[in-house]
């Protein structure tokens, strides 16, 4: 759970078009998803329960929609930062600061859905695995072929819990971002180096 409480503005924007998904969304974020019911989301969208029947048959379809809509942007927008011009390590740099702006900006909703997604038996669990392998996909054929599917994987669980720990700690900054960003290239150098 964050201190802020809300949505940040893309998500915000994301989510306008599908008012259930946003009212969940803001649901999950406030309460968490453990501790939310049908009955916060349909008093948040202002909405009957035959309604929010007839989109999904409980919060565990809208978490998983939810999720996807997200896993989406963020993917959309990794991908743009590796095949962006630069450097490996430019381009690298470029995905860690597109995880810390999703999570940042989404107010912790990325973070409850990592950890949620993270569970054993999951209703998250078959896209984060999907999410995962387009991750390490993305990884290998936009910023380097040289490192194995493995080492990508490895690397990209660093981004995640790097993520999870600054956006949880409330401490979020610049230099903290920086730092993290500088520490997940150097893994990246060490892992090249030993090819």
């Amino acid at each position: 759970m964050v201190a802020d409480r809300t949505l940040g503005a893309f998500l915000e924007e994301a989510l306008a078009p599908q008012p259930l998904l946003l009212a969940s969304a803001r649901v999950f974020v406030r309460r968490g998803y453990d501790a939310a019911t049908v009955e916060d989301i349909l008093r948040e969208a202002s909405v009957s329960r035959r309604t929010f029947y007839k989109a999904y048959r409980g919060k565990e379809e809208a978490v998983v929609a939810l999720h996807r809509v997200g896993s989406e942007l963020l993917l959309g927008a990794l991908r743009a930062a590796a095949s962006s011009p630069g450097t490996d390590e430019e381009r690298l740099g470029r995905m860690v600061d597109v995880f810390l702006a999703s999570a940042k900006g989404s107010s912790g909703l990325t973070v409850e859905l990592q950890a949620l997604a993270q569970r054993r038996g999951s209703p998250l669990a078959p896209r984060r695995a999907e999410v995962t392998a387009e991750l390490v996909a993305i990884g290998h054929e936009h910023v380097s072929a040289a490192l194995a599917p493995v080492e990508w994987l490895a690397l990209f669980s660093a981004i995640e819990g790097l993520t999870r720990g600054i956006v949880t700690s409330g401490r979020a900054g610049d230099e903290l971002e920086r730092s993290a960003r500088e520490t997940l290239v150097r893994l990246y150098r060490g892992l090249v180096a030993q090819r």
